[in-house]
């Protein structure tokens, strides 16, 4: 292995025993709030623009995962329209606030939001529209990210102003996290990465809560499992009314 690319790991590691010594407490809140949520019927919504999109989504529909759980997806902020256009769109003031609007989601669910910066529009605007509705709000986000920048948005809000509960990814700015020698900007970033990572851990506490408190829970199977389509065509004719996703 290359030695940028050991180092690259090197610093994923340390950035997890962060995240494993000094945030358990934080994902243990969010799971007891979260577990609460689909204990009552409700779904856990997840959202994030950019490349946190991709741990928005890897929670929902996803072998081993819950089934009380959709994704919440603005694709001219995720990049299906253009990456660089999405760079944009996750700025612009309203978008956040339309996009949840019609969700679908509702007073009896939990709000996840994503962004290892926290300082644009839509996140922002995500988060403070789950408050409108009284619902837990968890943020996964960067702390010293965030902290060191001035927000985008209009009513001068950080993202985890607005949390219930804040889970710190630890990765430092700017995401890129290896020097290149010859090069002007670092290269391996972290946050998606470790983003997901964060987003299974949550997941697997909250079922963890939910078996200790004996409340059944509906779980998709990996698809190549015997009996896998069976299984999960019946959660999908279960869900598909309430996970708007499937």
């Amino acid at each position: 292995m290359e030695t940028k690319a050991k180092e690259y790991l090197d610093r994923l590691h340390d950035i997890l025993t962060f995240i494993e010594t000094k945030q358990a407490e934080s994902i243990s809140a969010a799971a007891k709030r979260l577990a609460d949520v689909v204990r009552q019927g409700g779904i856990i919504y997840t959202f994030g623009t950019g490349h946190s999109h991709s741990a928005a989504k890897d929670v929902v529909y996803r072998a081993g995962g819950l089934a009380a759980m959709d994704l919440i997806y603005d694709p001219a902020s995720t990049g299906e329209f253009g990456m660089v256009k999405a760079g944009y769109m996750e700025r612009l003031p309203g978008v956040g606030q339309t996009t949840l609007r019609f969700s679908g989601i509702s007073h009896t669910d939990a709000l996840i939001v994503i962004s290892n910066c926290g300082l644009n529009n839509e996140p922002i605007e995500a988060a403070m529209y789950g408050h409108d509705l009284g619902i837990p709000v968890v943020v996964i986000t960067s702390v010293s990210y965030s902290s060191s920048h001035r927000t985008r948005h209009s009513g001068g809000k950080k993202l985890m102003d607005v949390a219930d509960i804040v889970i710190d990814t630890g990765v430092p700015f700017p995401d890129a996290m290896i020097k290149m020698e010859g090069l002007e900007q670092s290269m391996g970033g972290a946050s998606t990465a470790v983003s997901i990572i964060v987003c299974q851990a949550l997941c697997l506490s909250i079922a963890s809560m939910l078996l200790q408190q004996g409340v059944q829970f509906d779980v998709y199977f990996s698809g190549n499992l015997d009996g896998a389509e069976e299984h999960n065509l019946r959660l999908w004719r279960m869900y598909r009314g309430r996970v708007r996703t499937l």
